[in-house]
């Protein structure tokens, strides 16, 4: 992740761009560990409205990878579908990882 740039581009310091990262990875996992939950309960209203909090975040951040996989989870939850939530929500945590691991 290349932080002069993205501070560039946004119109921000290199310092703002690190505690917006740092809160995105705090965020990040909050939800996933919410989709968790919701497949523990069964509950793909919840999976979903995770999905689209991370889905946001990501995106605004330009973290394509884990935007699509909560964008997909998202639209299955819409449809009852916890088992892609099921098979997705450890891609992404490895994403998150990975990610982490750049900053």
């Amino acid at each position: 992740m290349d932080v002069k740039a993205m501070a560039t581009v946004m119109g921000l310091e290199a310092d703002e761009i690190l505690e917006i990262v740092e809160l995105f990875i705090s965020t990040a996992a909050s939800d996933m560990d919410r989709m968790q939950s919701a497949l523990d309960a069964g509950n793909a209203m919840l999976g979903r409205e995770a999905a689209h909090c991370l889905k946001g975040s990501a995106d605004s951040l330009g973290i394509s990878d884990i935007a699509g996989m909560a964008a997909t989870v998202e639209k299955a939850c819409m449809n009852g579908n916890l088992g892609v939530l099921a098979e997705t929500l450890p891609l992404m945590r490895i994403a998150l990882d990975r990610f982490r691991e750049t900053v």
